[in-house]
């Protein structure tokens, strides 16, 4: 674990299997980095993204397809209970969440562009809007899709990335903590 900008050399990442992107906003991966992040990735390594980490490098094209959205808002903060629907119950990564499973975590919404398509991702947990409250004032997709997990192949590469993380309380919680090991291993090719 770093938090070491300077990691992100050719180098150095040729000593790791994957890279886990855990609650990054900003710019976490220095411009002078992005050419060996491209480069890990197109060897086939695992990358993993736990909440913010589709709340940076806004303008870096390559990063946002490779994790798959951009952050749109968060209609759904920490305080609130949200319900998943469980889109692929047969996956790996999602046999142990249980249809409507609710939990206390903030929610983001992606921006409706080339980066978030169902054509390139494959969508795991998304939120169920028949959930109590979950419509909230500021939801700005029309096809109401909220995704919260998915997993994707690109360049060689695996990808999981989770929404759910932004609360500690999620990290303690077994139905999540095993939804993100499975993504982990998934990421590592560990499962299929």
């Amino acid at each position: 674990r770093t938090e070491d900008a300077s990691i992100f050399t050719d180098e150095k990442l040729a000593e790791f299997d994957g890279i886990l992107m855990l609650s990054t906003t900003g710019r976490p991966v220095p411009d002078s980095g992005k050419a060996a992040f491209e480069k890990f990735l197109a060897k086939g390594k695992g990358l993993i993204g736990i909440h913010a980490a589709t709340d940076c490098h806004g303008e870096w094209g390559a990063y946002l397809n490779a994790m798959g959205g951009r952050f749109d808002g968060h209609p759904w903060g920490a305080g609130s209970l949200v319900t998943l629907f469980n889109e692929d119950p047969t996956h790996p990564c999602c046999k142990n969440v249980p249809q409507g499973f609710q939990l206390k975590d903030e929610i983001y919404q992606y921006k409706k562009d080339q980066y978030f398509t169902r054509e390139n991702l494959r969508i795991l947990l998304s939120l169920d809007l028949a959930g109590p409250k979950m419509k909230k004032g500021g939801m700005k997709r029309k096809d109401n899709d909220y995704a919260v997990s998915w997993v994707r192949e690109i360049t060689g590469s695996r990808v999981f990335y989770t929404n759910l993380g932004h609360n500690e309380s999620t990290f303690s919680d077994p139905v999540a903590l095993q939804h993100m090991l499975a993504g982990i291993q998934y990421a590592f090719g560990d499962i299929q």
